[in-house]
Order: C-alpha cells, then sequence, then structure tokens
C-alpha cells in the first residue's frame, strides 16, 4: 500500500488527489483512495466520478462524486488535474489538451 504512485515515466499522484482515467474508449474523473499493487501489477483504487457537463472549448468539464470505488491499473491514469470544488458539491476540472 502507498500514498503515491507512478502512473507514467514522468506522472506520479497521491491519496485524495484528483486524476483523469482511461474507461472503455474514452476517460473518466475520480478521486485517488489508495495505491496497492498485487502480485507484481500497480493498482489504484478510485472513486469514481460521474460527467454532468464537458465543455472543450474552455477545457473544463464538471462531474458528480459517488461513494463508489474501483480497482483500476495504476497506468489507466491518465493525469492528475487542478479542480475545484463547486457549491453544489459537484467537481470542476480542467482538462489537459489530450482530454477535450
Amino acid at each position: 500500500v502507498a500514498k503515491e504512485s507512478r502512473f507514467n515515466c514522468f506522472g506520479t499522484c497521491l491519496v485524495n488527489d484528483i486524476v483523469l482515467f482511461k474507461e472503455g474508449e474514452s476517460f473518466r474523473a475520480g478521486r485517488v483512495e489508495v495505491h496497492c499493487e498485487a502480485e507484481g501489477v500497480p493498482l489504484s483504487i478510485i472513486t469514481k466520478f460521474s460527467i454532468v457537463a464537458h465543455d472543450a472549448q474552455k477545457a473544463y468539464a464538471v462531474w458528480q462524486p459517488s461513494d463508489i470505488a474501483e480497482i483500476i491499473a495504476t497506468e489507466d491514469i491518465l493525469d492528475t488535474v487542478t479542480y475545484t470544488v463547486l457549491p453544489d458539491g459537484n467537481i470542476g476540472t480542467l482538462l489537459p489538451v489530450d482530454c477535450r
């Protein structure tokens, strides 16, 4: 179990970071709950968010948090993102160029 994990040769993320991760042909956001390893495979437990709004022109997305956590391969994390908690409890994130 770890507080920080490397998801590619350039990036790391910490517990409680908001990250974008691959999900099928698209991406999704979530909060990192814990990093771990099983049989040499790095894994991350992520509380997944649901998309509420996405504005590619402004490089911004709004997500609704949930209490449901799932295990993903740490290598599926795309990036950590700058975020804000909105008055209604949703999470607003800036999106990197490759996720707009």
